[in-house]
């Protein structure tokens, strides 16, 4: 009760603990996908270099 200010622990659980993790998983998302990005781009920019010069 002193942390969460929630009155079950099931309710402390779901919307306090779980909260902080989903978090720290979309933040991982974020960064896998922008990785993913970061290096299709950088791909695609040396595909067209060889292409052109």
């Amino acid at each position: 009760m002193a942390q969460t200010h929630a009155t079950g622990v099931v309710s402390a659980v779901n919307f306090e603990y779980r909260g902080f993790d989903t978090l720290g998983e979309e933040f991982i998302l974020f960064i896998a996908a922008t990785g993913v990005a970061t290096v299709l781009r950088h791909l695609r920019d040396e595909h067209d270099i060889r292409v052109v010069g």
